[in-house]
């Protein structure tokens, strides 16, 4: 009697241990499953092209969590490349039409000009395609710097400013501007030396641009805590605020005498994705008196 009394607790208890373990095992796969199948549901739906979907936050293990904090993240920088693109084919094929319109025109008319006049619509019709190839130029560089990656070696950017002032030095000279360059204390910072020297190309063809006969241009470095800049000065026309606000909007142009140096409407805007490509940026002042101050500042705490 006692062995059978025993054999039915022991049964019971095992009923009571397996029926335990069943219902954990269920509430358990519930709490996995659920998360991972709207995990799954956002991804089908990003794949079919709702690139707004997202997963729901806060549910399953902190690990469950974590993944979806991390899909949710990609799908919305997915979303962010792919609103650009868009809105940069736009951009480009509307620029493009433009220039490649007058160039057909131009071309069109040569068999009808007379030949005292064919000289300078070759001449035209070849500006306008020297403007189309800077805009493709452009692009491409603007295409590159999308996908630039971070270094992680601190350069001293002063042999780099040294470098790409000298190379505009003739030019300047040419155009009877001064160009200098102060140096200061060595001022260390994670940059590519490549993306430093297109972006201070960039400053110093846009200064030229501005710049009078018997102007100015200074380029200089300034260190505060936490960030080093380096600021390229011009006494020449200046920019309106809107002019400045506008400047970094793809392929915008404030309309300059001198197009060979710049004019695209690309050169701000790729700079400044060059910048940010290693945690910097660009902004544009006025500078006191006439002209403008342009600045690329960087953190020195990266």
């Amino acid at each position: 009697h006692q062995m059978r009394t025993l054999a039915w607790r022991l049964l019971l208890a095992g009923s009571l241990a397996v029926g335990t373990a069943t219902v954990l095992a269920v509430v358990m796969a519930r709490s996995l499953g659920r998360p991972l199948v709207a995990l799954r549901r956002a991804a089908r739906s990003i794949g079919a092209g709702d690139l707004g979907a997202r997963a729901p936050t806060g549910l399953g293990a902190p690990e469950i969590r974590a993944l979806t904090t991390d899909f949710n993240t990609m799908a919305g920088r997915i979303e962010e490349l792919v609103a650009a693109q868009d809105t940069f084919v736009s951009d480009a094929s509307h620029q493009l039409r433009s220039p490649l319109t007058a160039a057909r025109l131009r071309v069109e008319g040569l068999a009808h000009t007379p030949p005292k006049e064919l000289r300078s619509e070759i001449e035209a019709a070849v500006d306008q395609l020297g403007r189309l190839t800077r805009i493709i130029d452009g692009l491409l560089e603007l295409a590159r710097s999308e996908r630039a990656a971070p270094l992680s070696a601190p350069l001293d950017v002063t042999p780099i400013i040294v470098e790409r002032v000298d190379a505009w030095s003739a030019l300047a000279a040419e155009r009877e501007v001064t160009l200098s360059f102060s140096p200061t204390d060595t001022a260390h910072v994670r940059v590519s030396h490549q993306r430093l020297g297109q972006i201070l190309d960039n400053l110093i063809a846009n200064a030229l641009d501005a710049s009078r006969e018997g102007g100015t241009i200074s380029v200089r470095t300034e260190s505060t805590d936490g960030t080093i800049c380096v600021v390229v000065v011009d006494h020449g026309t200046g920019m309106t605020a809107e002019q400045r606000l506008r400047a970094f909007d793809r392929l915008w142009r404030a309309g300059s005498s001198r197009t060979e140096l710049s004019g695209s409407g690309l050169g701000l805007p790729i700079a400044r994705k060059l910048a940010r490509a290693d945690g910097g940026d660009i902004q544009l002042r006025a500078r006191s008196g006439g002209g403008t101050e342009a600045e690329v500042c960087y953190p020195t705490g990266r």
